[in-house]
């Protein structure tokens, strides 16, 4: 039959170069094969890094507006975050569900009628 994978069979009889039909994987070699996936991971890598940052930065920048933001609200989200109150409570769909959702508390105590 064949003599292996680089057999003779595979090569062309007087310049020895790949036939037509030659595979992928006898052109591919394992350092290339390396290459390419570091450089793949590199690129990726890269590419997360980027995305991260852009988040940070438009969480920061963009979608919270600190200017607006009151006392109350400031207070409030230094309990939430002191107590863990996001392990059982949701709030705005955020969070676990084993407490109740912490809005339709503030509604349920009249805070439509009398905000303060």
């Amino acid at each position: 039959m064949g003599e292996g994978r680089s057999g003779p069979w595979r090569l062309r009889p007087r310049t020895g170069q790949p036939r037509q039909g030659a595979r992928f994987t006898d052109r591919l070699t394992k350092s290339a094969a390396r290459n390419i996936f570091y450089g793949g991971s590199l690129f990726f890598l890269a590419v997360f890094i980027a995305l991260v940052a852009h988040s940070h930065y438009y969480i920061r920048a963009v979608s919270t507006d600190e200017s607006k933001l009151t006392p109350s609200v400031v207070a409030g989200k230094r309990i939430w975050e002191r107590h863990s109150c996001i392990n059982c409570h949701t709030i705005l769909g955020e969070g676990a569900y084993f407490a109740p959702e912490l809005g339709n508390v503030w509604v349920r105590y009249g805070g439509r009628e009398d905000p303060d």
